[in-house]
């Protein structure tokens, strides 16, 4: 029974350490998608670039990118209006 509880122990921190590196290695992608959406201002880009830094699971990383990419949408949609409105 400790023979047992020992190799699940390890199966679960090599699922643990598998997941952080899974985590570690989506963030340079992750930001590098915030840097394409070209509405967002560097400060803004810069806000989410941290919250990936600090995002633990791959679900908060989605959700972060997600965020950015409606913000980003939002702002060329103000900014069609504004253009629509000057004219």
């Amino acid at each position: 029974a400790i023979h047992e509880a020992a190799i699940k122990e390890k199966r679960a921190k090599e699922e643990e350490d598998r997941r952080k590196k899974e985590v570690a290695d989506a963030k340079d992608p992750a930001k590098k998608t915030i840097d394409t959406l070209v509405n967002l201002s560097a400060q803004e880009k810069d806000k989410f670039k941290s919250a990936i830094d600090a995002a633990d699971t791959m679900d908060k990383i989605q959700a972060i990118i997600t965020d950015a990419q409606k913000a980003d949408l939002a702002k060329q949609e103000e900014k069609s209006r504004k253009e629509r409105e000057a004219n």
